[in-house]
């Protein structure tokens, strides 16, 4: 553990012996500049009121705070974190109720904005204490706040003497605890404890971690089961994406410029400006398992080539199902973007695994999960040299389903016209010159 260290907001403008002063406009000099912070969402957890009051009260807090959740009552607490066997005021409950908050309000907020970009600095807030009560406590009077960014995750932890302040008062120091947290996360400069400690108190740092490798936890971590980044930063693990969002599965290797037109098409076609995920499975049903150093690879050429176009709403996810049966549990009601060799594989009876038929495959991916797909077409070469457009047709579909295109869900397999979308370009060809052109 690690004493907290602080640097001091200019309060040279305000009385320095009346601290109440002081730190009302210490508080109004920090939430000013977050405001003018752009970009940033915090989502807080908290048994202490105190804070949420030094937030709301001031101007454009809804810039800032997303929202906030009391878990006043042990049963309110056992429901949100779903477990009921750790200590309510702790480090470990301190923590969950960060993750809580930022994982569930990062759904939330993906939801109303659609913007991915809205994700990147999304912070989750954590505040768990014992406080004086009415009959005297027999344990510790402290506070426990853990915070979590995109990138990190620490706890704070104060003790405060006993006896020597009224609840609300120890509500507030509690709340002020939480306020160097936030400060911390966003880079600005940490309220001065002087201002708000009894001495012998100390605001200690009991953790402070980056988190582990996304991609290993999608590898050793059961309940991983996707990891998004955007812009090349690791966002979350697990998003629940709105309803619409286009999926586009591949390996990317490399990415090209048929790739992005595709995508591009898709969203003229679909309309909106929908999310765009390039889907990237760690494992895959007709190629080897990629490296976590493959991944983050492809991540950085992706990122160098998506700078090249005008798509933005557009973030990397590596999951580890090989199959659209087992994408449609995680991207449900979403449009997955294929070409139209991934349909013939797709429709292809050897490819289906753990003794599923085409029609329970199709049922589950198409109503029980509710997906759809765009399907863009491709110039095949002939025996006689002649191109031919290659595209998903009703009679291909029913053919391969030995049923009426009437008895599926609506543009269930929506296709691209030619003129909507004609590339003729391949990773595999890009990969074949590009070993030709180091032999």
């Amino acid at each position: 553990m690690s004493n907290l260290q602080t640097t001091l907001i200019d309060t040279n403008s305000v009385p320095i012996d009346d601290s109440h002063q002081t730190m009302n406009s210490t508080l109004d000099v920090f939430f000013r500049a977050l405001g003018m912070s752009h970009g940033i969402s915090i989502s807080i957890n908290t048994t202490i009121v105190s804070v949420l009051a030094f937030h709301m009260k001031r101007p454009n807090a809804s810039k800032t705070l997303f929202g906030a959740t009391i878990p006043y009552s042990t049963d309110f607490m056992d429901h949100l974190l779903q477990n009921g066997s750790q200590k309510y005021v702790s480090e470990e409950t301190a923590v969950a109720m960060a993750s809580k908050a930022r994982g569930k309000n990062i759904d939330c907020l993906l939801e109303r904005t659609g913007d991915l970009h809205s994700l990147i600095d999304f912070i989750g807030i954590g505040v768990t204490a014992a406080i004086r009560s009415e009959e005297p406590k027999k344990g510790l009077h402290h506070v426990f706040v853990a915070c979590i960014t995109n990138s990190k995750l620490f706890v704070f932890y104060l003790i405060m003497r006993k006896n020597e302040r009224s609840r609300a008062e120890e509500d507030e120091v509690a709340s002020y605890l939480a306020v160097i947290a936030i400060q911390k996360a966003v880079g600005l400069p940490l309220l001065p404890p002087e201002l708000f400690l009894k001495p012998m108190e100390t605001i200690e740092v009991i953790r402070e971690t980056d988190h582990p490798d996304p991609l290993d936890c999608l590898l050793d971590d059961i309940g991983t089961n996707s990891v998004l980044f955007v812009n090349g930063k690791f966002v979350a693990r697990n998003v629940k994406f709105p309803e619409g969002t286009i999926v586009y599965p591949g390996s990317f290797n490399p990415i090209h410029n048929g790739h992005t037109s595709l995508m591009i098409a898709a969203l003229e076609h679909v309309g909106g400006s929908c999310i765009i995920l390039i889907e990237i499975s760690i494992g895959n049903v007709d190629k080897s398992t990629i490296t976590i150093k493959d991944c983050y690879s492809r991540l950085r050429q992706i990122g160098v080539f998506l700078d090249k176009t005008d798509l933005k709403n557009v973030g990397v996810i590596f999951t580890k199902q090989s199959t659209f049966k087992g994408k449609s549990t995680l991207f449900q009601k979403c449009h997955f973007l294929i070409g139209y060799d991934t349909l013939v594989r797709i429709l292809d009876a050897t490819y289906l695994i753990d003794g599923d038929t085409m029609l329970s495959m199709l049922c589950s991916i198409l109503y029980r999960n509710g997906c759809r797909f765009v399907i863009g077409g491709r110039h095949a070469i002939q025996n006689d040299g002649s191109s031919e457009f290659q595209v998903v047709t009703d009679g291909y579909i029913e053919e391969k389903l030995s049923c009426s295109i009437l008895n599926l869900p609506a543009k269930a397999f929506d296709a691209l016209t030619e003129d909507e979308f004609c590339v003729c370009e391949s990773s595999r060809n890009i990969r074949a010159t590009l070993t030709s052109e180091s032999i």
